[in-house]
């Protein structure tokens, strides 16, 4: 790689450039095909196509979806004169169109091998060779001579040295037109005084740097280098990028004219790269503090900006940094990291910001684009979209389950509902026949904004059981963030993908003067009807309203959705009825009221692709308009699709897998999936967002930060119960930041509302289940250094809550402020919370359930207590994490529910699964084994380890042929559970007895009986937003906590994997390490006992080690065997507290 020697002289506060270019070569042999792309770089994108690679796939999929890329593509011209200005203007658009698809063809040429491309692309470089006589000496002519040029250059090349079909012939024709036509445009620039704003310099160089390689001229090329390096021109990377700062010379201007002049100088460069010279290293990387800067500012942030003495004189005059096209990014930024970033090892914070949100880079008229595939050769990920089945246990749903057009926690979810009533059984069925509507809103006690499209009689007035339409899984794809389905009913395909906020519909009609587009806002909605709704016509193309959701027995206010539609064609009417008849009067256009709604009509043609996006917000119909323009002004659905791809690629590849079965790598991927899905943000793009917990509703602000950005998003969620085997595990290891959202999420709520929730819905408290489960999210997040929140607020909250008074005092959905039934005076006084209580209210009021959980609880509370060194309450609170002993039967040897006498209830029934058995969703034979903190203990009041042993492996060997499942059909079955989240720790507590050999082998038992991929199973019960899907990966990847990583030195139980290798990447804004390994060697189906285990290359014999490890990074590395190595993991047991001692 040759590199050029620059030397800056700085004089008297001018900035004068003497810049000296030393190239040592002897002639020069040009690479051919050379310009931006090798045949190693072609082979590289072959593959990553091949292996459909996030993101480079998706910039694939973008290309070849794009017009101008088609084989059968029908140019506009070719055109005897053509240009951006004067008099030949109206040439501009159609004549770029038609050059777009010269280059696009000719990549589709060499990136699939079908011939068709390289003859579109070939018959339009004819055609225009044989017909383009002239380009006017216009202002704008060296733009349109960079610009285009570089295209049709671009695909000649790769036609004469890929194609063999093109002849000498055809290959002159072509460089005359190039040479009569575009050259004399291009040494005219070069020739004149500098005159222009700094990106027209880089723009014609591009095309001239190309041309030379296309004619093995040196001289020409050279001339490219040097007006990089040397020219007196605002275009030079000296005079168009500040060493200071990175402060561009049009910074001032607009950030559209600035990322377009930095585009040009990266692919300047990057020509060069390709002919093994290093011009993106000119002036120590200054290339790089210009992408830098541009990226920084268009994020958000605040940049210095200092006014620009530039070569020419005529744009000094901007006193302050334009903020017009602000945020609006050109696909220009693959180009540049993949330089710095991946071949360079550098550092590109803010332009790897910028790349998460637009990934994968598309099209661009004006740049080579595509670049998540064009340029992008870094180790790129698999793509894990496709190993994601949203099918899997669709048979059966609850409405938040099924969300398929959704990003990470969106706010919006969007998907198809074949059932609308109910919370359970509704939403996407598999069986079921008919599709109801396409909803935006699949949340924790939370609907809305049903629309849907129908042809020929009008029947929105009439309901859902009317307009339904049968649909069919023939060309059914479901993947997270997209659902295509087809409604036979009416001939339409529906296409459906989102950001965040804004669902985007896709429509492709049949012919028909009557279609129409219903937004049935007065639907009833999974859990309650609509108490009452508005939507209005704003515009010929736009839609808006609100629904109030009716309250419900566990979200105990009415609670509104605001939206805001566009559509891309206009309407041409409004239908709008209310309580089932049509208004006939519907000037003004607008509608209001108990089952109301309004539908746009519009004539189509066949195949005709009709557009909707649709924004939500729970604060204001103008915060879901805010929420469209920032997060999708455009229309470009394939791009949104893809950006969605995209984005689950990069949380989905947090943590990668090798080996196993595909069933198992589906189910896995799938899992995670889930574990990443369901818990929906519910604050704006602003950070606004809706505070129900007082008597009246308030707009809240969370936060910003430099950047202008919220520093967090506001969540909806069920319950934390149970999370402490699932969420709180996987999140505190690979997705930190997202407890981090959680946390601030509860802490506004304790300031807003005076408590910290278990269970929020639309910004409501729910006291959905029992207890405090957030004090074990909060203190795993502590105590493994997750803590960008406001801690000293979250224990005050925290502690309040372990008192009277505080959410433990609520039972089940109990939302009275005085309420009682949790039975906190009882555990304060006595140790226990008696069954048998009267006058209770709520749901799962089960004393010894709550007795149970709240000592772990404490125990929690204690862990957190100590790490802040609040040691008073530390010891408090470790003495109270001892009254699970006080539910303890040494008679029975089960945990016994107790009545207020004190007396063991009667008619016990270790099995029983109502509550009148005295446990939450569960009975004795699984709860007696809920001491998560105090396993030691626990296994002192069995008798000893032997004993706990054996009455442990029993349940599972009593329970493995009901498929480790409760059920009150099967009661004889009902000794395990993991279906449910109580029992989903027991295969792993074998470890603290001293038999880390059954841990293995019940994990891979477990994993076995819920391995199905059909629509048929899988989860068997409520997969419960996440914490099945994060407890079947952490049993996946072999890696567990019983405690919930709640220690004040939090460690991780190991089990055997399923897999190969799993590669968990570490987030270095927590954590020190990039990466933690976990190889097997031998791993099968019937290899699944560890024989022996090596720590960072030093042998291993715990079955655990340190959170402390973890994070540096490291490898563990474990062999299997068919027979249990009861030797191993016994040298020293997992730390557990003795509550006896």
């Amino acid at each position: 790689m040759r590199k050029f020697k620059i030397s800056v002289l700085l004089k008297l506060g001018f900035y004068c450039l003497f810049l000296s270019i030393g190239l040592e070569m002897q002639a020069r042999k040009f690479v051919h095909p050379g310009i931006l792309h090798t045949t190693k770089s072609i082979e590289r994108m072959r593959a990553q196509i091949a292996d459909k690679e996030y993101p480079a796939y998706g910039s694939f999929e973008l290309l070849k979806s794009h017009h101008c890329s088609q084989a059968d593509y029908q140019p506009f011209g070719p055109f005897e004169i053509i240009s951006r200005d004067g008099e030949f203007r109206h040439t501009k658009s159609k004549m770029e169109q038609d050059f777009s698809a010269v280059y696009q063809n000719a990549l589709m040429w060499v990136l699939t091998g079908e011939k068709t491309h390289a003859e579109k692309s070939l018959e339009l470089l004819l055609g225009y060779a044989g017909t383009l006589k002239r380009i006017p000496e216009t202002n704008d002519a060296p733009l349109l001579v960079g610009l285009e040029g570089l295209k049709i250059i671009y695909a000649t090349e790769i036609l004469r040295h890929t194609y063999k079909k093109m002849t000498v012939v055809q290959f002159n024709e072509i460089s005359r037109m190039i040479r009569e036509v575009f050259l004399p445009v291009m040494e005219n620039f070069y020739h004149r005084k500098p005159y222009t704003n700094g990106n027209w310099g880089p723009i014609v160089t591009k095309a001239y740097m190309a041309a030379a390689i296309l004619w093995d001229n040196e001289e020409m090329y050279n001339k490219a280098v040097d007006f990089y390096l040397h020219a007196n021109d605002n275009g030079t990377i000296a005079h168009y990028i500040s060493g200071d700062t990175g402060q561009i010379q049009e910074s001032g201007r607009d950030q559209g004219h600035s990322m377009l002049g930095i585009g040009a100088l990266a692919t300047v460069c990057e020509i060069a790269w390709q002919q093994g010279d290093d011009l993106y290293s000119a002036l120590d990387n200054r290339l790089m503090k210009g992408f830098e800067y541009v990226a920084k500012y268009n994020l958000g942030y605040n940049v210095p900006f200092a006014v620009w003495k530039d070569v020419t004189g005529k744009y000094s005059n901007w006193t302050e940094i334009s903020n017009k096209g602000r945020g609006r990014y050109m696909p220009i930024f693959e180009m540049a990291y993949n330089h710095f970033v991946i071949r360079k090892g550098m550092q590109m914070p803010y332009t790897e910001q910028v790349l998460r949100q637009i990934r994968p880079e598309g099209y661009d008229r004006d740049q080579p684009a595509f670049g998540s595939l064009l340029f992008n050769e870094a180790g790129t990920k698999k793509n894990y979209v496709d190993l994601v089945n949203p099918f899997v246990d669709s048979h059966r749903s609850r409405w938040f389950f099924f969300s398929s057009a959704c990003r990470p926690f969106g706010m919006v979810s969007l998907s198809p509902d074949t059932d609308t009533e109910h919370s359970w059984g509704s939403g996407y069925l598999y069986d079921s026949k008919q599709i109801r509507c396409f909803s935006h809103v699949h949340n924790w006690q939370m609907s809305g904004v049903a629309v849907m499209p129908t042809v020929g009689e009008f029947k929105g007035h009439l309901g859902m059981n009317a307009y339904q339409s049968a649909f069919t899984h023939d060309g059914e794809i479901a993947k997270p963030g997209y659902h295509k389905v087809k409604l036979t009913d009416y001939d339409i395909t529906a296409e459906l993908t989102s950001t965040m906020r804004v669902g985007f519909h896709c429509y492709t009609f049949p012919k028909s003067d009557a279609s129409y587009i219903l937004f049935d806002t007065g639907a009833f909605l999974a859990h309650g009807p609509t108490a009452y709704s508005e939507v209005w016509k704003v515009s010929d193309k736009e839609i808006a309203g609100w629904e109030m959701m009716e309250r419900t027995g566990r979200r105990p206010k009415d609670t509104p959705v605001y939206f805001y539609a566009q559509l891309s064609k206009p309407m041409d009417k409004v239908v709008s009825w209310r309580e089932g008849r049509i208004e006939s009067n519907s000037n003004p256009e607008r509608i209001s009221g108990k089952n109301a709604g309004m539908a746009v009509r519009f004539k189509t043609e066949k195949d005709e692709k009709v557009m909707l996006k649709v924004a939500i917000s729970y604060v204001s119909v103008e915060q879901a308009r805010k929420n469209m323009l920032t997060e999708l002004s455009g229309w470009d659905f394939e791009q949104v699709k893809q950006s969605s791809f995209s984005e689950w690629n990069d949380w989905l590849g947090r943590i990668e897998v090798e080996g196993g079965s595909r069933e198992q790598q589906i189910k896995l991927y799938t899992d995670l999936w889930y574990a990443l899905l369901g818990r929906h943000v519910v604050s704006d793009a602003d950070g606004h967002y809706m505070d129900m917990t007082s008597d009246f509703p308030r707009i809240r602000q969370i936060p910003l930060g430099e950047d202008g950005k919220p520093l967090y998003n506001h969540h909806n969620f069920d319950a934390w119960w149970g999370s402490h085997w699932s969420l709180n595990i996987l999140w505190s290891m690979a997705y930190p930041e997202v407890m981090d959202n959680f946390c601030n999420t509860m802490i506004d709520m304790y300031q807003n509302g005076g408590l910290i929730p278990r269970g929020p819905s639309g910004g409501n408290y729910t006291y959905v289940m029992i207890g405090d489960p957030a004090v074990s999210f909060f203190a795993s997040a502590y105590n493994k250094g997750i803590r960008n929140y406001d801690a000293e607020l979250a224990y005050e909250g925290l502690r309040k809550n372990a008192f009277v008074g505080g959410i433990r005092d609520h039972a089940g959905y109990e939302h009275s402020k005085t309420a009682y039934s949790g039975g906190m005076k009882y555990y304060e006084e006595w140790g226990y919370v008696p069954d048998g209580r009267k006058d209770v209210e709520g749901m799962h009021t089960t004393g010894a359930s709550m007795t149970l959980e709240y000592a772990y609880q404490d125990w929690c509370l204690a862990q957190m207590a100590k790490t802040m060194g609040r040691l008073q309450d530390y010891e408090f609170f470790m003495k109270r994490s001892k009254n699970y002993r006080n539910l303890w039967n040494p008679e029975s040897g089960y945990m016994q529910p107790r009545g207020e006498d004190g007396n063991w209830l009667p008619c016990f029934d270790p099995l029983e699964l109502t509550e009148k058995g005295g446990f939450c969703e569960s009975n004795s034979a699984i709860y007696s084994h809920y001491v998560p903190h105090d396993m030691a203990g626990l296994i002192e009041l069995y008798g000893g380890a032997d004993q706990y042993v054996k009455r442990l492996n029993a349940n599972f060997e009593k329970s493995e042929s009901y498929g480790f499942f409760r059920s009150n059909k099967t009661k004889e079955g009902n000794w395990t559970d993991y279906g449910n989240q109580p029992g989903t720790g027991m295969a792993h507590l074998f470890s603290y007895a001293g038999a880390p050999w059954l841990t293995q082998k019940w994990v891979r038992k477990v994993k076995a009986a819920y391995c199905d991929v059909t629509p048929y199973g899988g989860y068997r019960d409520d997969e419960d937003q996440g914490q099945m899907g994060a407890l079947g990966v952490l049993m996946a990847i072999g890696l567990f906590e019983v405690d919930g990583g709640c220690a004040e030195k939090p460690f991780y139980e190991i089990t055997s994997p399923l897999f190969d290798k799993v590669t968990i990447h570490l987030d270095n804004r927590y954590y020190s390490g990039k990466t933690f390994q976990i190889i097997t060697k031998g791993n099968s189906t019937d290899n699944m006992y560890i024989q022996n285990a090596s720590l960072n290359g030093k042998k291993w014999n715990k079955c655990w080690f340190y959170h402390e490890d973890f994070i540096k990074g490291g490898t563990l590395e474990l062999k299997l065997g068919a027979k249990p190595n009861k030797k191993w993991g016994v040298e020293e047991l997992p730390p557990s507290f003795i509550s006896s001692k």
